[in-house]
């Protein structure tokens, strides 16, 4: 096996890791950011 396949069948899985991170993490800090937003909207009991 060339050294280049190698590599690429290495760097694949941890490639796609990093991909799914990248996309999640944004709608994560998205949510998490409009959570904050509506608690601090909504009134307060009391």
């Amino acid at each position: 096996m060339s050294e280049q396949v190698y590599l690429i069948t290495i760097a694949l899985p941890f490639g796609t890791v990093l991909i799914v991170f990248a996309i999640k993490y944004p709608t994560a800090a998205r949510q998490a950011q409009a959570s904050i937003r509506s608690a601090d909207a909504s009134p307060q009991p009391g």
